[in-house]
């Protein structure tokens, strides 16, 4: 009897874009946590920006089963390569991710 296969598009998950997956610049546990921001994004409230919303870094660590502190440190790396801008929430409230356009992705346009 042959095993039962799963088509790999019909696997939920995370997905890296391909633009981002090659750079050497960004850590594997950043590249994670772009993904991750990415797949929980709602309607763009600007035209140039698409925005994730209602995370906060606990929620986030939990998700990707990480330490907050490595949350913290990818997202500076993110934010140091220009491929999020963090805004702060304030004290109890979540922050908000933005995904400006990048030059690393034109190449892919």
């Amino acid at each position: 009897m042959l095993p039962n296969f799963v088509k790999p598009q019909d696997l939920p998950g995370l997905s890296v874009p391909e633009w981002l997956l090659h750079r050497s610049e960004v850590s594997p546990g950043a590249k994670i946590l772009y993904a991750y921001l990415a797949a929980h994004t709602c309607a763009p409230d600007l035209e140039e920006f698409f925005v994730a919303s209602g995370l906060h870094q606990r929620k986030i660590a939990n998700g990707l089963g990480a330490s907050q502190r490595s949350i913290r440190n990818w997202l500076r790396e993110l934010e140091g390569n220009g491929l999020i801008r963090c805004d702060p929430g304030g004290w109890g409230k979540c922050s908000l991710y933005f995904f400006p356009a990048h030059r690393w992705q034109k190449n892919l346009q």
